[in-house]
């Protein structure tokens, strides 16, 4: 486990004079941090800094496995990721990068979570979500509404979101809803095919304003605001490089036979949740028989990152030419799906 790096009770008057300072400047550094608590947490830990406690090796070896299996993950590398994370021992949380013991103190309340909601019947919800596209509402609904956890299975970053089979294999019975937003490249679709997965909902919207929800959230997230032009660049190359292949990737997937993809619709998680929430239970009801009583009961609606009316404001900054080109992007099978106009 980590803990601050205090170096307190030390008997040298020159060396306790330097550490005093140290943690004096700390001080002054988490005070001054502009961006709330948040930002004067990073700034304290900055400037204390972390070592290792006192653990046994044990202990240190599953924890730098499961960082390990982490940086793999960012870096692409599906396999050392699998073997580290198997190493590592631990159980699906709720996402996030998060430091080991964080993490298993998350997984273990969860796991109970999730046992008690498979007692009673519940399925698992096997979601791979477009970032952006009204994901946690709908998770988070959903969990409210059925009594259960939200478990995300995959490591790294969109587009790129690998899955831990030992996580899937952990979820996949039952009693959780996943909020992930891995794409169907051959690495998942082998671990999906490998995990025994043969149906998965996809949550998807009009990749255009995703992309440009993203560039609005990060520079939001981050208090860096950017020029019309810079953001219109951001947008595109977002657009481009991470929401199209993810998008086309699962619709190749759907097309291939292997995996039944049921798609849900941004909009209709909007708009009409009540539609969303008998759609998916009645997808699931007929190897879940006790969601049959619960198809027409109106689920709890949470509205989490949730913003109206940005669908089209994309539109009003980005030039025609960059629309064109947005336009091109899309495949004939993307249009079709999500009912796109130009």
């Amino acid at each position: 486990m980590l803990e601050l790096a205090f170096d307190s009770g030390v008997a040298d008057p020159d060396v306790a004079v330097r550490e005093r300072a140290r943690l004096e400047g700390a001080l002054a550094a988490a005070l001054a941090a502009e961006g709330g608590a948040a930002a004067g947490v990073a700034a304290l830990l900055a400037a204390i800094g972390l070592r290792p406690g006192l653990m046994n090796e044990s202990y240190f070896a599953e924890a730098l496995a499961f960082h390990l299996a982490q940086t793999y993950a960012h870096l692409g590398r599906s396999m050392e990721m699998v073997d580290c994370i198997e190493r590592s021992g631990t159980l699906p949380a709720d996402g996030g990068d998060l430091l080991y013991p964080d993490h298993v103190a998350r997984s273990l309340g969860l796991f109970e979570h999730r046992e008690a909601a498979r007692a009673r019947g519940v399925p698992a919800f096997l979601i791979a979500s477009m970032p952006r596209a009204a994901s946690t509402s709908l998770t988070q609904s959903l969990a409210r509404s059925l009594d259960m956890p939200v478990l995300r299975v995959s490591l790294g970053h969109f587009p790129h979101c690998m899955l831990a089979p030992s996580w899937l294999n952990s979820a996949s019975p039952g009693g959780a809803v996943l909020h992930d937003h891995f794409g169907a490249t051959p690495e998942n679709l082998a671990t999906l095919r490998s995990c025994g997965v043969s149906e998965v909902f996809v949550l998807v919207r009009d990749p255009r304003a995703a992309a440009a929800s993203v560039v609005d959230f990060g520079t939001s997230r981050f208090d860096q605001p950017i020029d019309d032009a810079q953001w219109t660049a951001n947008v595109f190359d977002t657009y481009r490089h991470f929401f199209i292949p993810w998008l086309e990737g699962w619709i190749a997937a759907a097309n291939t036979g292997h995996l039944r993809v049921r798609w849900i619709q941004s909009r209709l998680v909007r708009t009409d949740l009540q539609l969303v929430w008998r759609d998916m239970l009645s997808a699931l009801a007929p190897l879940y028989p006790s969601l049959n009583s619960k198809l027409d009961l109106k689920p709890a609606e949470l509205r989490v990152n949730f913003v109206h009316g940005l669908d089209d404001r994309w539109r009003c900054r980005v030039g025609e030419r960059v629309r064109e080109g947005m336009w091109a992007a899309l495949s004939p099978a993307a249009i079709e799906l999500l009912e796109l106009e130009p």
